[in-house]
């Protein structure tokens, strides 16, 4: 939880938050915070730990709060927070150390050691107190994405974020067209207009109209086991004349490939 005065110092403006959500906070007092401003997610990192979590931005917010969940993911206090850091009981006799409960006779003393807790990438979530409070948190939270499936197949699609999608082709590359449709079995007629009327809707598909193009592909409906039917392309004939471009890896993979062996066989004839 940040002020305004943070996000203005970390390059952020009142545009990149998202809208704030319904949940409640309240201050040491038990007086009641006022309402946040958005939130973004970021990833923080303290020392040599990192960890990602939504940031709250609230506009009288002098210093900046962090949540007892990001404190222990950032390892500022141990897992078991608030309860005591465990202690471990040393007992000294001459030259021997032994982990046993000291005694009234022997040396002892008592090294703390705090534990430290499993880095999570998990995104910190508030506390509830019911699982009804915890359900009515996620459907107000992630509304956006929890959506009937009736009002899925009516809804325009969200636009990707990312630049956008293009098809490479080789120099070699011959068109391929097919324009007879392949016959739909009568059982599937009313599901696949359905379908194809839901994917207009969202803007997957566009009619073509009387735009002639070389590339014209067959439309491949599939039953779904559960009832249903799936809507698939063949796009096979295109799939072979495309060039793929590599896909590097995020880290050295070296150390994990195993090192090759060479044999000879002798055949004594």
């Amino acid at each position: 939880m940040i002020g305004l005065q943070h996000l203005t110092g970390s390059g952020l403006t009142k545009r990149d938050l998202v809208p704030p959500s319904k949940v409640s906070y309240y201050n040491a007092d038990s007086s009641k915070m006022k309402a946040t401003l958005g939130s973004f997610y970021a990833e923080i990192t303290y020392g040599f730990v990192s960890c990602h979590g939504w940031i709250d931005v609230h506009g009288s917010l002098s210093a900046p709060l962090l949540s007892w969940e990001l404190c222990r993911d950032l390892r500022i206090v141990s897992k078991d927070f608030p309860k005591q850091i465990r202690a471990r009981h040393t007992t000294t006799s001459g030259h021997e150390r032994t982990h046993t409960k000291p005694s009234a006779t022997k040396q002892s003393c008592h090294e703390a050691v705090t534990l430290d807790p499993p880095l999570s990438s998990a995104t910190p979530l508030p506390s509830f107190n019911s699982p009804s409070e915890a359900k009515r948190y996620f459907l107000e939270d992630y509304k956006d994405v929890l959506v009937d499936k009736e009002d899925l197949r009516s809804a325009w699609l969200k636009t990707m974020a990312g630049s956008r999608m293009r098809i490479h082709l080789q120099d070699d590359a011959q068109p391929f067209a097919i324009h007879t449709p392949r016959l739909i079995p009568l059982t599937f007629r009313d599901a696949v207009k359905a379908e194809l009327d839901s994917m207009m809707a969202q803007g997957v598909i566009t009619p073509a109209g009387n735009e002639p193009s070389p590339w014209c592909h067959l439309m491949v409906v599939v039953a779904k086991p559960n009832g249903g039917i799936r809507i698939t392309t063949d796009l096979s004939k295109l799939n072979n004349q495309v060039s793929r471009p590599a896909h590097p890896f995020t880290h050295s993979i070296r150390c994990h490939m195993k090192r090759g062996h060479q044999g000879t066989i002798l055949h004594n004839d």
